[in-house]
């Protein structure tokens, strides 16, 4: 099935709605096959009422620019994305610049396969 996505100063992204208790709310989430996890941002997390300063920075991550960051885990209730839904799905919390989250290969790898259509904006899932 092919999902309409953007792509825009080499940059692709999606819109997914994230619902957690009584907060509802869409986020620009960049596609990111070259991080090995998902992840949200600060003040996504926030958004979504939980307690930033709570969370216990209990794992590292290499980032893109090999920076070295101490990062956190929240659980999402639900987090869907391409059709696909994953209950209680674990999500870094770190700092993002320009978006809400990104959606990493511990989520695309779930997929059978998956082609991104740069040209038509598209990715198709299986």
């Amino acid at each position: 099935m092919k999902y309409r996505v953007h792509y825009k100063d080499n940059t692709l992204f999606t819109w997914l709605d994230l619902r957690r208790k009584e907060y509802s709310a869409s986020f620009k989430f960049i596609i990111d096959t070259g991080s090995q996890c998902t992840a949200i941002s600060e003040n996504t997390a926030y958004d979504l009422g939980f307690d930033v300063s709570m969370i216990k920075k209990t794992d590292t991550i290499i980032t893109a620019n090999s920076e070295i960051k101490r990062v956190g885990k929240v659980i999402l209730p639900l987090f869907e994305v391409f059709g696909r839904k994953e209950k209680q799905f674990g999500v870094y919390v770190a700092t993002l610049p320009d978006f809400s989250g990104l959606i990493g290969n511990d989520f695309l790898e779930k997929f059978k396969r998956f082609r991104i259509y740069y040209d038509t904006q598209e990715i198709e899932v299986a």
